[in-house]
């Protein structure tokens, strides 16, 4: 029986390693669909997935001249359940999964929650209090934490390759997409079986932390209420509330301490090993 689901093509994280970029490079090919709005999370939370098909094929709206229908939320990675549930209700699915480093996508998580105004800690007490425990129906304020949980790389892959089945799955490393744009992006598109692209645009980064600005605080939020709805909807009012957020945002850590890389590569080191082996890289993080 067909599913009633359009969506065939997953992008399930992780995330901070270059998903929303790759997200945007997909759509570019005509024939491939990319949802309207990145992190739908329809699979990996309850109330959402219990809207059915109906509801996420919303995010394809006008756009049923593709071949594949893609969306991306990097809370199915670390999450059984979505990769079962997408398993079971898709028409032979497909999964690209983009991985940074352990280590750098692990403090890249961390500064930017920090850069949002959600993290004031100092790294090594993030981790050591809130490393794992990831849930998709608990986000804490905007995203979530569980910051070496999202680099649990080799048990994580290996859940969606026995769900999707190996050969449906495409593990790519974020290094590889950065430098080597093109090269990546026609395998993305052999692995899809579709022809590649005849002109390729040039990359840019997408929710770069640094250019990121911090989230609206119930103060400023309730201050904007008092703004006239019509000055609220003007394009003046959006690059002035862009500006101010991005000056306000803190100043994220630029580095880890030594305590806290060797906490990390201790927390990690198996998955480290297995991503360092599969990319076959030297043993260090740049």
């Amino acid at each position: 029986m067909p599913s009633k689901y359009l969506c065939n093509l997953v992008l399930p994280g992780a995330g901070k390693s270059g998903t929303s970029s790759l997200h945007e490079y997909l759509e570019a090919h005509p024939m491939i669909a990319m949802s309207s709005s990145k992190e739908p999370h329809h699979f990996c939370r309850d109330a959402r997935y219990s809207e059915g098909a109906k509801a996420h094929n919303k995010l394809f709206e006008d756009k049923s001249d593709a071949l594949y229908f893609g969306e991306s939320s990097t809370g199915y990675l670390p999450w059984p359940i979505a990769a079962e549930r997408i398993a079971r209700d898709l028409d032979h699915p497909k999964a690209i999964i983009i991985l940074r480093h352990p280590v750098a996508r692990c403090f890249s998580h961390y500064r930017w929650r920090y850069r949002l105004g959600l993290e004031k800690r100092n790294f090594l007490e993030a981790i050591k209090n809130n490393g794992f425990g990831f849930d998709p129906e608990q986000p804490t304020e905007f995203g979530y934490m569980a910051y070496l949980e999202f680099s649990q790389y080799e048990r994580q892959c290996q859940v969606w390759e026995e769900a999707l089945g190996s050969m449906n799955c495409l593990i790519l490393a974020s290094d590889d997409l950065r430098k080597h744009h093109e090269r990546t992006l026609t395998r993305c598109f052999d692995f899809l079986g579709l022809p590649p692209l005849n002109t390729y645009s040039k990359p840019e980064n997408v929710n770069e932390t640094s250019t990121l600005g911090r989230r609206p605080s119930r103060t400023m939020t309730g201050l904007a209420d008092l703004l006239p709805r019509g000055f609220k909807s003007s394009p003046v009012y959006r690059q002035l509330k862009d500006k101010i957020l991005k000056v306000m945002a803190p100043v994220a850590p630029a580095a880890m301490t030594t305590e806290e890389r060797t906490f990390v590569e201790e927390s990690l080191a198996e998955d480290i090993a297995w991503y360092e082996a599969r990319f076959a890289i030297p043993n260090k993080v740049d």
